[in-house]
């Protein structure tokens, strides 16, 4: 059977069709299946879009170099993580733990402790305390240990000593037989048994097995923590594992302040596996917990989550070189376009693209738009519902409707793909092509130049779209210019004029996370929330401006005159305001110069 490989020649790459194997091939259109080994790029895209579209071979060609550039340049971490670790085995039945111990003991890393229960085998822990620490859980407990190895002489009175014959030869005390009765202690001539006498007891272990339920408070973190109705979970973790890490942090873009708990959360309650979690300086991904379902990244506002294998950057930049104007674009998984190209491979699909694409679900609709906006026609994304898909979806889709009256974007789900009746499309109602400018930082100015890019193609009448990731913030009189707002801004939708001393603000970069709002001291910021379909959205306004305080010994300017006047009235609220009153006119160099002067 022929394919499609990409090779070099001279001093340019071409595209060449045969059914022999090239040695010297750089990319083959085919199914990962198909490939003997990873030693060589392929290509879904290419084998699909060659044999079922009705392309030419410029943009077999042109379809193919982008393959290549994508994969080169899109790095996927990948290794493997030993998660075996020791399992400390908890149960308030001794034979459970018994029986336990010689079905897994030989498998199984384990140390077995007796939930108060007399056990000969088993430790006997009271008054037990478990904390973490760094993913491992420390258990703390007292045994009861009334043998003084150090003090005893091994005598052996005690033994025959005892009426219930618990003194056994290894010098433990057997407390299913001993009925306290002590008159072990009155036999020993040492002194060397004490029933008061305790031993405390430390364990370290990533993992916690209680075999039924327990009074025992566990910390705040328990994922190392199992019961035996999901003990199989716990074996499951046992061994090595492959991992890799489909999502990408990118921190400058992230908009969760951790140190002050406020900011963006949407990452956070979105994941369904909770493989994402606060750290102290942000946030941090789990890629053992991450089951690669893209939810955190669809919904990421600002691109600072994004899937590796086709980074924002990358994808942006391979569809402004593809020619996909009036074509239908359809992204799936590489299964479900082999699945597609299996069952229908006798057919042709004029006017649709196939790309793999290898989470759909992790699109977001600053993607959606970019494809409508480049000439698409339409946009198919094959794969199963999420709920932060559906928003990116359901917002897409009513911005183009408000520019066209055209719903473009759908999700259809592997088994509907496979039956889809793929007529042509309509001819997308856009008139112009839209092109990216160079510099963009997020994937919210990305949306921005988008939103400029259809306000521009016609007059319409504003309207305001209810969306809890867009939002505008106003200010009331008493802001000081402290900027404590701008220092949790990270995607910058607040911004500092400082020739004019003033706050600016531009709508449609805020992503409503509120963080302004909960660090503003003066308390005079507002949020609205809403996507407002004008040209004003997309500009700076201005939200406070004050005059420069200018220091009259010096003449550099210092601070802005509402700031210093809030400053005299806390002092003066404190009664310590007539001692400095002259100072606080001055810059910090000549406020010193003078304190020292005065001896303040």
């Amino acid at each position: 059977m022929k394919k499609f490989f990409l090779k070099k020649e001279k001093n340019s790459l071409t595209l060449t069709e045969t059914e022999d194997t090239p040695s010297d091939y750089l990319l083959v259109g085919a199914f990962s299946n198909e490939i003997p080994d990873e030693t060589h790029l392929f290509s879904p895209s290419l084998k699909v879009n060659a044999s079922l579209g009705s392309f030419d071979k410029g943009f077999l060609e042109t379809l193919a170099l982008l393959e290549k550039k994508r994969f080169e340049e899109n790095w996927v971490k990948s290794y493997t993580v030993n998660k075996k670790g020791k399992i400390i085995v908890f149960s308030k039945d001794p034979e459970k733990l018994t029986r336990f111990e010689h079905i897994y003991g030989g498998l199984l890393d384990i140390f077995t402790i007796s939930l108060g229960t007399p056990s000969l085998i088993h430790p006997v822990a009271q008054e037990i305390k478990i904390s973490e620490e760094k993913g491992k859980y420390l258990v703390e407990f007292i045994r009861r240990l009334p043998i003084d190895e150090e003090k005893c002489d091994y005598c052996g009175a005690c033994g025959p000593g005892c009426p219930k014959e618990a003194l056994l030869p290894d010098l433990e005390i057997d407390f299913t037989r001993c009925d306290l009765c002590l008159e072990c202690v009155k036999i020993c001539p040492k002194e060397a048994i004490d029933f008061n006498r305790f031993e405390s007891v430390e364990l370290e272990a990533p993992y916690l097995l209680f075999l039924e339920e327990t009074p025992i408070e566990p910390p705040q973190n328990q994922e190392g923590i199992f019961f035996f109705e999901n003990f199989d979970k716990l074996l499951a973790l046992q061994g090595e594992h492959e991992i890799v890490e489909l999502v990408k942090l990118i921190p400058k873009n992230c908009q969760h302040i951790s140190y002050l708990k406020t900011g963006c959360i949407l990452c956070l309650d979105a994941c369904p596996e909770e493989a994402i979690k606060e750290i102290e300086d942000g946030i941090q991904i789990d890629h053992f917990k991450c089951i690669g379902c893209g939810t955190c990244i669809s919904i990421c506002p600002t691109g600072a989550l994004v899937f590796s294998p086709f980074e924002d950057q990358s994808f942006f930049e391979y569809f402004a070189e593809l020619p996909i104007k009036d074509q239908r674009i359809i992204l799936a998984q590489e299964e479900d376009l082999r699945n597609f190209w299996w069952f229908r491979n006798q057919e042709k699909f004029p006017q649709n693209i196939f790309i793999e694409y290898g989470i759909p679900g992790a699109l977001n609709s600053a993607h959606l738009l970019y494809l409508w906006a480049r000439g698409a026609s339409e946009v198919y994304l094959v794969g199963e519902k999420n709920k932060a898909i559906d928003k990116e979806l359901a917002l897409a889709n009513e911005l183009a409707c408000h520019f066209s009256g055209e719903k473009p974007f759908r999700i259809i789900s592997p088994e509907e793909f496979k039956k889809i009746d793929l007529k042509s499309p309509s001819k997308n109602p856009v008139t112009r092509i839209f092109s990216l400018p160079e510099g963009i930082k997020n994937r919210r100015g990305v949306f921005k130049e988008l939103l400029a890019f259809f306000l521009s193609l016609e007059e319409k009448t504003p309207i305001v779209i209810e969306h809890a990731y867009f939002g505008e913030i106003n200010c009331k009189e008493g802001c000081t210019l402290c900027g404590a707002c701008l220092n949790v801004c990270r995607i910058e939708a607040l911004a500092a004029d400082e020739e004019n001393f003033a706050l600016l603000f531009t709508p449609v970069e805020c992503i409503a996370c509120g963080a302004c709002v909960e660090t503003c001291p003066e308390k005079v910021l507002t949020l609205t929330k809403g996507l407002r379909l004008e040209k004003s959205f997309l500009e700076a306004k201005t939200l406070a401006q004050s005059e420069p305080a200018r220091c009259p010994e010096c003449g550099k300017v210092f601070a802005t005159k509402k700031s210093v006047e809030k400053v005299k009235e806390l002092l003066k609220a404190q009664g310590r305001f007539k001692e400095i009153e002259e100072m606080l006119d001055l810059c910090e160099d000549c406020r010193a110069i003078k304190m020292l002067e005065k001896g303040v």
